[in-house]
């Protein structure tokens, strides 16, 4: 059996370093601003003491008569007037317009080691309905889940997301950052954690339950399970009650009618309970190291499109 937390997906959706300087005050040398370069060839004893003594002392300079300065001619130069312009930011006049109605697929992908077979590259899949709104630096993203899709990378095991469980995913809204790069809109999204089957105070470092008595897990299906329910079919047949915490962010270039790019992401869970003892330890996963292999595709649709029309039209959409 592989491991379900790689198997059940997190949902990216249409998923700045900053650098700053200090200034340095100039401090001239010597310990006081009155230090000057008389000190280094002896101050006068008093203020009564005047160049002259001075010369008496070192001795007349060459060209003495010719050392005095002539006097400064008065500073005629205009004013400059201190600048009053407003600072709007970054020009964002070339970015590229993301609003609209997107079909989206997620893929992530994972490599497990499952008895017998040896490593077995399992993948969850998510096919969203996505609505972004405004332009510029920024825009807002909004969606649905359609549906969820599991491979386990082997004929032995099946795992099935139920609808229950399908149905019972919420979209996490996010706001991306859209950039431009050699003439180039990019769309940056966030770093955004996804909880199933608990409630956390933080999301992103709170520890899951490990039982189902825990009080922060909910039956999020409604099932009557604590957590979320997923069904193994195969070689091994049997429901595991979990909670799960993933998170997803990445970058895609956006053109016309498109938006791909590739994917970072993470997941954990814990499993609360199965009806079958065997199911209790899934085999060992980790990311694939073929950062290739997890990724997105974003197709622009008509702005009336519904689920139904992306997953009747996947095909199209998402072959690249």
């Amino acid at each position: 059996m592989t491991r379900i937390a790689a198997m059940v997906v997190m949902t990216l959706g249409m998923a700045a370093c900053g650098n700053s300087a200090a200034g340095v005050a100039y401090q001239p040398f010597g310990d006081t601003a009155s230090d000057t370069v008389a000190d280094a060839v002896g101050t006068p004893d008093t203020v009564s003491e005047t160049a002259a003594d001075v010369e008496a002392d070192l001795g007349p300079g060459p060209d003495a008569a010719d050392d005095a300065a002539p006097d400064a001619e008065p500073d005629t130069s205009p004013d400059v007037e201190p600048d009053t312009t407003t600072d709007t930011g970054p020009d964002t006049s070339n970015l590229a317009d993301p609003s609209g109605t997107w079909a989206q697929w997620t893929l992530t992908s994972s490599l497990t080691q499952v008895p017998v077979v040896g490593h077995a590259t399992s993948t969850a899949g998510a096919i969203l309905l996505l609505q972004v709104t405004g332009q510029g630096a920024t825009a807002g993203v909004t969606g649905k889940v359609c549906t969820l899709e599991l491979t386990s990378g082997t004929t032995l095991v099946q795992t099935i997301a139920p609808k229950a469980f399908i149905d019972s995913v919420e979209y996490v809204s996010r706001t991306v950052a859209i950039t431009a790069t050699g003439g180039q809109t990019q769309l940056a999204f966030p770093q955004v954690y996804e909880v199933r089957g608990a409630k956390l105070t933080d999301v992103a470092t709170e520890a899951l339950p490990t039982t189902a008595d825990d009080p922060r897990v909910f039956d999020q299906d409604k099932d009557g399970k604590p957590g979320v329910t997923v069904q193994i079919k195969g070689l091994l047949d049997g429901q595991i009650w979990l909670v799960q915490r993933g998170w997803q962010q990445g970058t895609c270039d956006l053109k016309d009618k498109t938006c791909d790019g590739l994917l970072q992401w993470g997941d954990e869970q814990k499993i609360l309970g199965t009806d079958n003892p065997i199911l209790k330890n899934p085999n060992p996963s980790q990311v694939h190291p073929d950062a290739t292999k997890s990724f997105f595709r974003s197709t622009r649709v008509d702005p009336g499109a519904t689920c139904a029309d992306i997953l009747a039209q996947r095909d199209k959409l998402f072959a690249r």
